[in-house]
């Protein structure tokens, strides 16, 4: 009986220090740990190294899924679909929920900024992030600026797109790697 017990114990421990190591790599930026910090060392670098590209590999093919192989398309879309619809509620809502879907990738991407860091200091694989980040940032800004655009006065936001004078009619298209 005792020894089913102890061994209940180091499974526990076991999973424990799993999910500590999860917390670690996953830890925002000012976000941290201290006590866990302290006690963990990551010593499998090639593990870690594998699941953080593939990581920025998921966060890729999302954000390839939300824009749906075009952030231009995509946001020229938004704004045709608001010529049809009077209630500027109805636009509002549908921007803040796809920069409530961006504002999630942004939190992954800054999440595996953090392991990336941890495990290889700056280099190749910092850069990858550092692309997907900026990829996200820009899609994030021309979601900013449209809804800026449409809480001033929702009726300008046409004739802003007409002379494309909209965020996203003069920085580069985001589409599928």
């Amino acid at each position: 009986m005792q020894a089913l017990r102890k061994q209940q114990t180091r499974e526990d421990q076991k999973q424990r220090l799993r999910v500590a190591a999860n917390i670690v790599i996953l830890t925002p930026v000012g976000e941290s740990h201290k006590g866990i910090i302290s006690s963990l060392k990551i010593t499998n670098n090639h593990s870690l190294q594998s699941r953080t590209n593939t990581n920025i590999a998921d966060v890729e093919a999302m954000l390839t899924r939300l824009i749906n192989g075009s952030s231009t398309e995509l946001l020229d879309q938004l704004v045709q679909d608001f010529r049809g619809t009077a209630a500027v509620e109805h636009w509002i809502k549908s921007i803040e929920t796809l920069l409530a879907d961006v504002d999630a990738l942004r939190q992954r991407v800054q999440e595996y900024h953090c392991a990336t860091l941890q495990s290889h200091g700056v280099g190749k694989e910092i850069r990858q992030v550092e692309f997907t980040a900026g990829r996200v940032a820009g899609l994030t800004k021309a979601l900013e600026d449209i809804l800026m655009r449409v809480m001033v006065d929702p009726h300008t936001l046409f004739d802003h797109h007409a002379r494309g004078e909209l965020l996203y009619q003069n920085s580069p298209n985001i589409t599928a790697l």
